[in-house]
């Protein structure tokens, strides 16, 4: 009985070293959520607005354009980094060349101080 618990302990603090440690914890209340969008959008020029056709495109993020934006995990608990490339921006919008697609949703807040963590859990 005593071998088995014991066993037991090992495994579970062997699998805890594996997972590594519970990432940091982000208020849901103290950042910004967007969701990227597929649609027509608007870019100010000099004389006349110029419209991009069917074009991925989100919110501008707080703090200007991140390399690295967090993407809401399909459970909505987290969010992971990814890297994101933009294209042309327009008043308030940026165009998403490529990391991101339709539907997902994306920390808009300046995430600058977990990048070294990766991944974040939202409460």
């Amino acid at each position: 009985m005593q071998k088995a618990i014991l066993v037991a302990i090992v495994f579970l603090l062997a699998a805890s070293c594996v997972r590594g440690p519970d990432p940091p914890v982000v208020k849901r209340s103290d950042v910004s959520i967007g969701t990227v969008q597929r649609g027509n959008m608007r870019l100010p020029a000099a004389a006349s607005e110029q419209e991009l056709k069917d074009v991925v495109y989100v919110s501008r993020p707080a703090l200007g354009l991140p390399n690295m934006l967090y993407k809401l995990d399909p459970d909505g608990q987290s969010a992971t980094p990814v890297a994101v490339q933009y294209g042309k921006g327009g008043a308030g919008v940026v165009e998403i060349l490529s990391g991101l697609q339709p539907g997902d949703q994306i920390i808009l807040t300046d995430m600058a101080a977990y990048e070294a963590s990766g991944r974040v859990a939202l409460r």
